[in-house]
C-alpha cells in the first residue's frame, strides 16, 4: 500500500468528536501493524538469543575469523554510560535542575491497541 493510498483511505473515514471511525481498509493497516509489531518483537528475542549464544561461545576470545581468515566477529570492552539522576538532582539541587532541564518540542505518539 502506497502513501497516497492511505491519504485516500484516511480522507474517507468519518470523523465523531475526537475519535477516528476505521472503516474496513484503514482497520486492516492497523492490523498488519500489529502483525508486524509481534513478528518485531519475535526477531528481536531471537537476536538477543543468537547473540548470547555467540559471546557464551567466545568466552575470553575477542575475535572469530571464518575458514578464509576473514575476521566476522569481535567482542571487545565498552566504556559504561553516564548517566543522571534526575530525580536526586531536582530534590538536591532544585535551581539548578530548572537552569539544566531541556524539554523536547511535543510529538504525536502513535500508540496501537
Amino acid at each position: 500500500m502506497t502513501v497516497s493510498n492511505v491519504v485516500q483511505i484516511t480522507t474517507k473515514v468519518c470523523v465523531q468528536a475526537d475519535a477516528l471511525f476505521a472503516g474496513p481498509v484503514f482497520a486492516n493497516l492497523i492490523a498488519c501493524a500489529k502483525e508486524q509489531r509481534k513478528m518485531l518483537k519475535a526477531q528481536e528475542m531471537a537476536f538477543k538469543i543468537l547473540t548470547d549464544q555467540i559471546r557464551a561461545a567466545m568466552g575470553d576470545y575477542t575475535t572469530v575469523i571464518d575458514s578464509t581468515g576473514a575476521e566476522v566477529a569481535t567482542l571487545n570492552w565498552a566504556k559504561g554510560a553516564t548517566t543522571i539522576d534526575s530525580k536526586l538532582l531536582k530534590a538536591e539541587f532544585p535551581l539548578e535542575y530548572e537552569l539544566c532541564a531541556k524539554t523536547g518540542k511535543p510529538v504525536r505518539k502513535l500508540e496501537l491497541k
